[in-house]
């Protein structure tokens, strides 16, 4: 199981790090969807390929809020260190990540350092501009994360995610 030390945090300014593959062999990326609840994650149900009440409870209501979010997971070397990269899909995106082919660029990682500038636009929001460079020396094969185990630990079952929804709804007169 990974904790939050195992997780990057992206710092103000310019962050190197390189895309690595997982220990698994295939993937350099995995993406799940994810409720947030009282900031806390529940991987959507669906995700998992089972039912999920709190998308249920959305489209009964015809509610926007509980929408669950696209996150994508990365193995990087950042600073010498493996780390695990969650990523919005704006972040995904701009690191050339296909929706619908997750995996179609491992060959371009494998041959580029990438620099992630964090900044704060005028409005208080958070930026990324990303910029990609010939790599400089080829890195050794480190040991990485399992991506596919790392997204199944916000797994919920159905009752927990009943649970979390009806915690929600005692502590809230609209959702």
């Amino acid at each position: 199981k990974v904790d939050k030390d195992d997780f990057l945090v992206l710092q103000d300014g310019i962050n190197r790090l390189n895309i690595l593959q997982s220990s698994n062999g295939e993937d350099v990326c995995v993406s799940r969807k994810q409720h947030y609840i009282n900031n806390s994650a529940y991987q959507c149900g669906i995700s998992s390929g089972t039912r999920c009440p709190i998308c249920e409870f959305r489209k009964t209501w015809n509610s926007t809020k509980l929408m669950p979010v696209k996150r994508f997971y990365f193995n990087v070397l950042h600073e010498g260190k493996v780390k695990l990269l969650s990523t919005s899909e704006t972040l995904a995106k701009k690191l050339h990540v296909n929706s619908n082919e997750l995996n179609a660029n491992k060959k371009f990682y494998d041959d580029c350092d990438i620099f992630i500038n964090k900044s704060k636009s005028s409005l208080g929001y958070t930026c990324y501009d990303v910029d990609f460079k010939q790599k400089t020396q080829k890195s050794t094969n480190p040991q990485t994360f399992d991506l596919n185990e790392v997204a199944k630990q916000w797994e919920k079952t159905e009752d927990e995610l009943s649970d979390a929804l009806n915690v929600l709804l005692k502590n809230q007169a609209h959702v």
